[in-house]
């Protein structure tokens, strides 16, 4: 049952057309929750389909004085196409984060939290990479505002 998402989303994904493609990008993470920010580190991987969804994995790495790892599926729509020869690209999304420490000592109670994603991605052409930031807020316990910032490829 715990790996029913992942089944189900890799199934969708390979079940769909081939002249899709994946995207990989890297960048930079500021989030701001329970009064403090942090900054991290980001990997992520879109995979890029014919109609109007894409979906997305990626893995954030928050350097903190008790570093986390969180791990984000979301699905990004398609919704408009702006810019001088149409080169911005806005992107409604949401998803799922999963969160937990890196260092997780037993009887500590720290465990896997999991909250719903929900922001919007703007990607502009920058040569034949694209610049990509998301702001995107994490309803959990409270919520928590994050914005990333980074290239795509």
């Amino acid at each position: 049952m715990k790996y029913l998402f992942t089944v189900a989303m890799f199934t969708f994904l390979f079940a769909t057309q081939a002249n899709s493609q994946f995207r990989i990008g890297a960048g930079g993470v500021l989030g701001y929750g329970s009064d403090n920010f942090i900054s991290g580190i980001n990997l992520s991987g879109t995979y890029v389909g014919e109609g109007d969804l894409d979906f997305g994995a990626e893995v954030t790495y928050w350097l903190e004085d008790n570093p986390s790892v969180a791990l984000d599926f979301n699905t990004f729509y398609l919704m408009k196409i702006i810019g001088n020869n149409d080169d911005i690209y806005v992107s409604p999304f949401g998803g799922l984060n999963l969160t937990r420490p890196t260092q997780i000592r037993e009887g500590s109670g720290q465990g896997l939290e999991w909250g719903i994603n929900a922001g919007v991605s703007i990607k502009k052409e920058v040569g034949d990479r694209l610049f990509i930031l998301e702001p995107k807020v994490i309803i959990e316990g409270e919520q928590d505002f994050v914005i990333k910032a980074g290239f795509v490829f």
